[in-house]
């Protein structure tokens, strides 16, 4: 039981790390644009508007393309502003007979006061990961930066210490066999 514990512990913080570090690479390389990984866009929710489907700090996966398939219920990341675009992710609410997405945020009492064209949509969520978003937000920071490197430093050192103990066991156990065949 221990042993699956340390295997899930490493593959979460290894999987952590990751993401952190590919979010912390796109964020000082393009910060005006979300991370995105194989026509996937990986976004952090700010704001509590989703409550409680999608939780503040939480990461959303937003699959590019298929706007034409759209339907109430659906939960998009659309572009709002002119001057300065800002990203909202709200559930569909209704589509209007020009096509156009009347949309609402799950904790909000009212539908939004704009309606969504297709053009303005970046895509659909496709699964949301809660609260991983505060690690992406904090490494994203200078010392967040800092501290990220230094973990996964030290976690690959503490695997292949962990390794080299194992290997170390098995031919020690291997050359005591061998002591006892003569």
């Amino acid at each position: 039981m221990k042993h699956w514990f340390i295997i899930l512990f490493y593959i979460v913080v290894i999987f952590s790390l990751i993401l952190s570090t590919v979010l912390l690479i796109e964020g000082k390389a393009f910060p005006d644009k979300p991370a995105d990984i194989f026509g996937y866009e990986l976004m952090v929710v700010v704001s509590g508007s989703m409550e409680p489907s999608v939780p503040l700090g939480s990461i959303i996966v937003v699959k590019n393309g298929g706007y034409g398939f759209i339907k109430p219920g659906e939960i998009i990341t659309f572009r709002t502003g002119n001057t300065e675009p800002l990203l909202i992710t709200h559930r569909v609410a209704a589509i209007k007979p020009d096509g156009s997405l009347v949309t609402k945020g799950d904790a909000n009492s009212a539908v939004d006061n704009v309606s969504v064209g297709l053009r303005d949509v970046v895509g659909k969520v496709s699964f949301t990961v809660p609260y991983v978003g505060y690690l992406a937000i904090f490494a994203r920071s200078k010392w967040g930066g800092i501290l990220i490197r230094t973990a996964a430093g030290v976690l690959a050192l503490i695997v292949s210490l962990d390794m080299i103990k194992g290997a170390k066991r098995k031919i020690v156990s291997q050359k005591n066999r061998m002591m006892r065949q003569f």
